[in-house]
């Protein structure tokens, strides 16, 4: 995500945090939509990145911690959770602690393997562009549709082409004199 768009993504992702929680609430901690928490997690790695993860993790262990003790405190009195899946984890402390624990560990796992993926596969991307950039020969990629897609500057003087910049975007048969 671009510098500007990064604050916005990581507002989203604390909101879908929030709206898993409440869901969650609604419909008890052990309903399957608190692994949707590692879903946000990941697309917070991917997004903006391992330090925005990292607070997504933390959020999303905050809100399973904090849904599960109000299911812990609260018991079977908690209003608009009549339809809610409750299990015996609820009455023990223990076995709330140690469900928010592993949780919280899967999550804080998730958020550095995903973070640390994304900036290699950034990383490796790089590479490419630089390769495809400096390489002695001219290169073109057409897409499916027929519009160029990638052209280096070398392709641009061997053939006395526009800029590429000029030229991504653009009809292949535009793009090439009529003899090639």
């Amino acid at each position: 995500a671009g510098a500007r768009s990064r604050p916005l993504a990581a507002a989203q992702f604390m909101v879908d945090v929030g709206i898993i929680g409440t869901l969650t609430y609604f419909l008890g901690p052990q309903s399957v939509l608190a692994y949707f928490y590692f879903a946000v997690v990941i697309g917070a790695a991917v997004v903006t990145g391992y330090r925005e993860a990292l607070w997504t993790a933390t959020a999303a262990a905050a809100a399973v911690l904090t849904v599960g003790a109000v299911y812990y405190l609260g018991g079977s009195k908690l209003p608009w959770t009549e339809g809610a899946l409750r299990t015996a984890f609820e009455e023990k402390a223990g076995a709330l602690a140690a469900r928010v624990f592993f949780f919280s560990t899967g999550l804080y796992a998730l958020a550095i393997l995903a973070g640390r993926f994304s900036e290699e596969i950034s990383r490796i991307r790089i590479l490419n562009d630089e390769i495809l950039q400096n390489m002695a020969g001219g290169v073109i990629a057409v897409d499916r549709e027929g519009a160029v897609a990638f052209a280096n500057p070398q392709l641009s003087m061997m053939m006395g082409l526009k800029p590429p910049a000029q030229i991504v975007g653009r009809k292949i048969g535009d793009v090439l004199p009529a003899e090639v």
